[in-house]
């Protein structure tokens, strides 16, 4: 009832529950639930699920909204909200990607922001098509604009006992401890003076985070050119 009621010229519409694009004029529109994109005057290509989902906007365009009252307040474009009342609080803002039940964005007007269960922020420029993201990605809390990668409390790697590491871009270990194989390595040739070199190294204990641990120093083999 009600659905499309002033709708004129817009084509290529599915409007489905009481009051659903309402005041809409523009075409490839797709409102399913009571008074989705109530609002909606001149917007396209809209996708809005749910009770009041998209309910404010007018002109914004390329919207997904999956989710009773999710982005109700938006008017920007090309943002994707999907939960119960997610992205809510969005007025305006173009690109920006809310998932979870309730979850708002952290700027009411900012672009290109992602919330994921308030527990995975990211913001920065997102990619489309092929081309890659230039944005920040925050764990635990938001992303600071500068680290790629920000994680607010301890991190695990690896699959079992102590193995995992970390890596630098060439694959070489920063720290923990790496899994070696033949298998995975090209130009395999014998090092020579090497029980020499092995004779230098010195195993030591120290504490870190008051756990005892014994091991040999990632220092003390570079020291002596060692390519363990």
């Amino acid at each position: 009832m009600y659905s499309l009621y002033y709708n004129q010229w817009g084509s290529a519409n599915v409007a489905v529950g009481t009051y659903s694009l309402f005041f809409n004029q523009n075409s490839s529109n797709t409102a399913v639930g009571d008074s989705s994109l109530y609002s909606n005057t001149n917007g396209s290509e809209n996708v809005a699920i749910g009770r009041n989902s998209l309910y404010y906007n007018t002109t914004g365009w390329g919207n997904t909204a999956v989710g009773r009252s999710s982005l109700i307040n938006s008017t920007g474009s090309s943002n994707i909200a999907i939960g119960y009342q997610a992205g809510d609080n969005l007025t305006a803002g173009d690109t920006n990607i809310i998932i979870g039940y309730d979850i708002d964005a952290q700027s009411t007007t900012g672009s290109n922001q992602l919330s994921i269960g308030n527990v995975i922020f990211g913001g920065g420029g997102f990619g489309t098509g092929t081309t890659v993201g230039t944005g920040c990605i925050g764990i635990g809390g938001v992303q600071d604009g500068t680290d790629k990668l920000r994680v607010y409390g301890d991190v695990k790697v690896g699959t079992s006992g102590t193995n995992g590491c970390i890596k630098r871009f060439d694959g070489a270990a920063l720290t923990g401890t790496c899994s070696s194989d033949e298998r995975f390595k090209e130009e395999v040739t014998s090092m020579s003076g090497i029980l020499n070199k092995v004779a230098n190294l010195q195993a030591v204990t120290y504490k870190f985070n008051q756990l005892g641990k014994t091991t040999i120093l990632v220092l003390r083999v570079t020291k002596y050119n060692m390519a363990l």
